[in-house]
This record gives C-alpha cells, sequence and structure tokens, in this order.
C-alpha cells in the first residue's frame, strides 16, 4: 500500500472516536504492523477511492526491486552553504519493482487463483 492507504487506516474511528486499528510495530524490527503483518509501503499504489485496488495482501517474497546501478549517484554542494559553514549532500536511485506472476500480460491485475498475493479493490 501506499502512505495515503495507511494514513487513511489509521484515521478510521469508531462513533464515539476511538481508533478502529491502533498502530502496531515490530519489537524486533521496528517494521509498521496492521492485523500482525508487515506493512510494506510502495508510493507507485493506487490511493483509497472508487474502483481503485490500494492493498496488494500475501507472501511479498514476490516482490522484486530492480535498481539501476548507473543511475545510483551521490552530489555534494561545497560551495552553496559556504556562508553557514555547511555541507550539501543531494542522492539520486533509480529503481523499479514488480510484484511476479499476478498480473496479466495487458497489465491488468488477473490473479490466478493460487496466487501469493491478492489485491483488495475498493467498491465503485
Amino acid at each position: 500500500m501506499n502512505d495515503d492507504t495507511l494514513l487513511a487506516i489509521d484515521a478510521l474511528v469508531d462513533k464515539v472516536g476511538r481508533p478502529i486499528i491502533r498502530p502496531q510495530y515490530d519489537p524486533t524490527t521496528g517494521r509498521r504492523l496492521l492485523l500482525g503483518y508487515p506493512v510494506a509501503i510502495c508510493p507507485s499504489m493506487a490511493d483509497p477511492g472508487a474502483g481503485n485496488i490500494p492493498v496488494a495482501f500475501g507472501d511479498l517474497s514476490r516482490f522484486i526491486v530492480r535498481m539501476v546501478e548507473q543511475e545510483t549517484y551521490c552530489q555534494v554542494y561545497y560551495e552553496k552553504y559556504v556562508t553557514t559553514g555547511e555541507i550539501g549532500y543531494s542522492a539520486r536511485l533509480r529503481a523499479d519493482s514488480v510484484l511476479l506472476n499476478v498480473t496479466s500480460p495487458s497489465g491488468s491485475p488477473a490473479i490466478p487463483a493460487n496466487s501469493p498475493v491478492k489485491y483488495l479493490q475498493n467498491a465503485s
């Protein structure tokens, strides 16, 4: 899910104003948990909305990230902050990701019945 989806889940309250799902964290890794399962933030997932697919749930070991090594670099800015005695850094990383065996060749979700990852789709 993306950040907006997690914020929307955290904002859910009952009639009295109490949170329905309290934020939980894994004590050993510090990762965010949702109903006891680890949450992975992916900015390219859709926001919550009519007909959108904002959450992929399941075995995310099939989530593959490709990093372009030639596009990864760090730039140092010595002159820009010389008046304050500071040094600035800018780092860039180019990456792409995909869930394997979850989408059809056309890109639309066509999840087989035995897929380890399921999409949760909002009602239209």
